[in-house]
């Protein structure tokens, strides 16, 4: 199981829509941070992980660049009709971005909390 997060609905060759995740900001509103996205593809498959930071996460990561804004679990305390985002990471280091905070299906999925809060419907 590995995850491609985008922001055209079109996938690329060889991917599959399975719908939207979540809607973030296109650009940064006051009290958001941009999320940047890398990859890492050492594994023989796509990797995905986001971030607040544009330092790669380590070893091995390309950095993709922004892919939305959001509010920070950190710096920005939950708004009003927003969403969790949660974060879980596969022993062999996928990372999955839902607003369920089910654990996925399948061994070694370690649940890392809230990564930032995003909202179900479109946002100006």
């Amino acid at each position: 199981m590995t995850f491609n997060y985008k922001t055209s609905p079109q996938p690329d060759s060889g991917w599959t829509l399975d719908g939207i995740a979540f809607y973030g900001f296109r650009g940064t509103q006051p009290g958001t941070l941009p999320v940047y996205q890398f990859y890492n593809d050492s594994a023989g498959y796509w990797k995905n992980q986001f971030s607040f930071s544009k330092d790669p996460p380590g070893p091995g990561w390309n950095y993709i660049g922004p892919l939305f804004s959001a509010y920070s679990n950190i710096l920005t305390p939950q708004t009003p009709c927003s969403l969790a985002v949660y974060e879980f990471r596969s022993d062999d280091f996928r990372y999955l971005y839902t607003i369920n905070g089910s654990t996925p299906q399948g061994p070694g999925w370690i649940f890392n909390g809230v990564k930032c809060y995003v909202f179900w419907n479109p946002k100006p």
